[in-house]
């Protein structure tokens, strides 16, 4: 996810049908059942480009709220974002239309409807570390009405972490690539209009595997299986192992912490009393 907004975008750059469709492996049949015209698409974009000050404000609002000491204080290591650009958008557009005859997207509503205009990720070091940091998500702003968290995770995960993600309101979902994050989509208003923006929640060691994955899929054009498909996936399992023993690291120096606090005192008659100490 590169930061900030998109570079070196005007209107007068807005592509042919034919060289778009080829750029982005998008077969004529798939452009029919969208049911929509280049033209209208070409509206879309150049309306986009009119409101993406006013997203890349609301962008930088998300992300220094998630930068604040109390974030940070709750487990947030660091924050990436990005403004989606305008040629994915028209892209997004066209595959939704085609997969959902009956879902239309215009000029009227894709602001609405393309949820996912702000990205933003929240990385953090310790796979527990999301309680707290779900916790304030919460606390700061309200959901897209009917869009609860969901929960991504590989098949074979542990059991207890996902019955949690469900317990605190997380739609559990297996991603068949074996794709782990939480994902909020929330409301911000800094102006009249409400903006969406969509909030992903994941450790260091998940966006790493993540970063690679795409990078590799990205210059593949496709998200068919891949080549370097079992490569990806012993990478995958590491990053989610990684993750477990760096639990188990937090757990044992919790656990070391306490133990220092108390030192044993022995009388001279042999009883032994704990005290308190100096960690």
């Amino acid at each position: 996810m590169s930061a900030g907004r998109p570079q070196h975008i005007s209107k007068s750059n807005f592509p042919t049908k034919r060289d778009f469709l080829q750029k982005y492996n998008i077969e004529e049949s798939t452009f029919k059942k969208a049911n929509i015209t280049w033209g209208d698409l070409k509206v879309i974009y150049e309306d986009y480009l009119d409101h993406i000050d006013d997203l890349e404000q609301t962008a930088s609002t998300i992300v220094n709220i998630l930068l604040s000491k109390e974030a940070k204080d709750l487990g947030v290591h660091s924050v990436r974002y990005r403004i989606k650009n305008p040629e994915s958008l028209i892209e997004k557009v066209i595959r939704k239309r085609a997969a959902d005859a009956e879902r239309k997207i215009d000029k009227s509503n894709y602001r609405k409807e393309i949820t996912d205009l702000i990205g933003v990720r929240a990385l953090h070091v310790f796979k527990h570390d999301w309680y707290n940091i779900h916790g304030f998500i919460k606390s700061k702003w309200n959901a897209k009405e009917g869009e609860d968290p969901k929960a991504y995770h590989r098949e074979g995960d542990s059991k207890e972490f996902l019955d949690e993600c469900e317990s605190m309101g997380c739609r559990v979902e297996t991603h068949f690539k074996g794709y782990r994050s939480i994902h909020y989509i929330i409301e911000s208003a800094p102006t009249r209009d409400v903006c969406f923006a969509e909030v992903q929640v994941r450790t260091i060691f998940e966006e790493g595997w993540s970063e690679i994955d795409h990078k590799l899929r990205y210059i593949a054009k496709s998200d068919s299986l891949h080549p370097l498909e079992q490569h990806l996936s012993i990478l995958n399992r590491i990053a989610g192992s990684a993750d477990e023993i760096g639990s188990l690291i937090k757990a044992r120096e919790q656990q070391l912490q306490k133990e220092s606090y108390y030192k044993e005192r022995t009388d001279d008659d042999g009883t032994t009393h704990k005290e308190e100490g100096d960690a």
